[in-house]
């Protein structure tokens, strides 16, 4: 039994996130439909992470096991021939037996983009937060810095989020202007549901002027979600990278 990983890029807008849901189109069906095709076995895939409905990704680990001989230029291209144009396989490579992309997963990189010139951008519009106002990346760069360390991010995670432990080690957040856009990039030991789009949309509150950088201290220390900004929209969110040791 070969342990094959594949490394994976999408476009999230048209999936109603990674996990298999009935009637419903999302990225481990479609990917598992598409390899079951190819290897005429059945498939039980694994990814690093569960990206909801409409974040994207730019290198999401997945593995699944297979017992056939093809090799991984053959994997894939017979995937990327066969998969819809919002799914691109870049790699694959076999792993140790008892490689996991999840639980063997160090750390993890996400990118919250946001547009804020005046007028949208047709060719962005699915991957960008189209807010035109201006936004005071130095307030929010000071509000991040109380981000960073280990600490209980309960304020930061939604109310259906069932992670067990609410610590977590915030190694960077990073927020920069580029151009027309402010790009928000934080970098984790792991994350909870939406924790990264309720973290940049409390700093987008501060960007406004509606919150003080040290309120997002106070935030982080009440535990309390209802205290925090609101919850990003989906489009400007993209996996980035997962580490492993």
């Amino acid at each position: 039994m070969r342990i094959i990983r594949l490394l994976l890029e999408f476009d999230g807008t048209d999936f109603h996130g990674w996990q298999h849901q009935p009637g419903l189109r999302t990225v481990q069906g479609v990917l598992t439909e598409t390899l079951e095709s190819m290897t005429r076995e059945s498939h039980l895939l694994r990814s690093s992470s569960r990206t909801d409905a409409g974040v994207h990704a730019r290198a999401m680990p997945v593995m699944f096991k297979t017992e056939r001989d093809i090799p991984f230029r053959g994997i894939v291209r017979g995937l990327n021939g066969a998969l819809p144009r919002d799914i691109a396989v870049l790699d694959a490579k076999e792993m140790p037996a008892d490689w996991d992309p999840r639980w063997n997963s160090v750390g993890k990189i996400y990118l919250y983009r946001i547009r804020t010139a005046s007028i949208p951008s047709a060719h962005e519009a699915r991957f960008v937060w189209h807010m035109p106002r201006p936004l005071n990346v130095e307030a929010m760069q000071e509000g991040a810095g109380h981000l960073i360390g280990t600490h209980d991010f309960s304020a930061f995670r939604a109310a259906e989020c069932d992670s067990v432990s609410t610590e977590r080690n915030m190694w960077a957040v990073d927020v920069i202007r580029l151009e027309d856009e402010v790009h928000v990039r934080v970098h984790a030991n792991a994350f909870m549901r939406n924790m990264v789009r309720i973290l940049v949309g409390t700093l987008v509150e501060v960007g406004v002027g509606r919150f003080a950088p040290g309120d997002v201290a106070e935030i982080l220390a009440s535990g309390d979600r209802t205290k925090a900004g609101r919850t990003a929209p989906p489009q400007g969110l993209c996996l980035q990278e997962v580490f492993y040791e």
